[in-house]
């Protein structure tokens, strides 16, 4: 495409130095060349080659995933039941991405046994689109994902930080969040005892660094997150 418009740009460029010796035929030629040049101009921003698809990168989810583990089983080194509530039975991409998250989950757990339950938004449901929308739980959601759960020890949401308005209820277990909240967010959230740890995106970050062969998964997490946590 590119060779094209070079032909005709050095045909307007000789077109208009000869437009005397051509006389009044040269202005029509000068019209019909730069009309195929717009054209070929267009056709080549519109329809030329279509960017490389976005990498999913695993690792960047699976070392998210991992740094909760390892909080996790911190705060609860008798071990218990996790729900994990994701958007994976959306669509396949999110499918991936909830699927590596769990395996960093599994990872950071390290010896102590937890029981992972997932749970979250289905198609089928209509009231779930919210979540989704506003990238946030509802507090009637989120007690039916625990009820259906059954006894849960620890709350893992993907889905972003439960819609609380005042008082926290004290039969939520505690709860932690993998991205939808920024710096800001988090912290109040911290402050208030809504959460017990977040995992936010740096603000220096380098966006194009890729995780090196053999690169640990603490080395492949503080290229782009960091993880708060509530004081204790």
């Amino acid at each position: 495409m590119i060779w094209i418009l070079l032909i005709l740009l050095a045909a307007l460029i000789g077109v208009f130095w000869k437009r005397r010796e051509l006389g009044e035929s040269a202005n029509f030629i000068l019209l019909a060349l730069v009309v195929l040049t717009l054209i070929v101009s267009f056709y080549s921003l519109f329809r030329g080659q279509r960017p490389p698809k976005a990498k999913l990168q695993p690792e960047f989810y699976t070392a998210a995933g991992f740094k909760i583990g390892e909080a996790i089983a911190a705060d609860l080194p008798q071990g218990g039941t996790v729900l994990v509530l994701h958007a994976g039975k959306l669509n396949e991409m999110l499918g991936k991405i909830s699927n590596a998250y769990l395996e960093g989950m599994k990872k950071g757990f390290g010896a102590v046994s937890f029981k992972m339950v997932e749970d979250g938004p289905s198609s089928q449901n209509q009231s779930d689109e919210a979540i989704m929308i506003d990238s946030a739980i509802p507090l009637d959601d989120l007690q039916r994902f625990i009820a259906r759960a059954g006894k849960v020890d620890a709350l893992v949401s993907l889905l972003g930080p439960p819609q609380i308005f005042g008082q926290r209820p004290v039969n939520l277990p505690p709860i932690y969040l993998i991205g939808q909240v920024d710096d800001a967010r988090a912290d109040g959230l911290l402050r208030a005892g809504i959460i017990r740890a977040a995992i936010c995106y740096k603000d220096n970050a380098d966006w194009k660094a890729e995780p090196a062969p053999g690169m640990s998964l603490d080395d492949i997490f503080n290229l782009r997150y960091v993880l708060r946590r509530a004081a204790r």
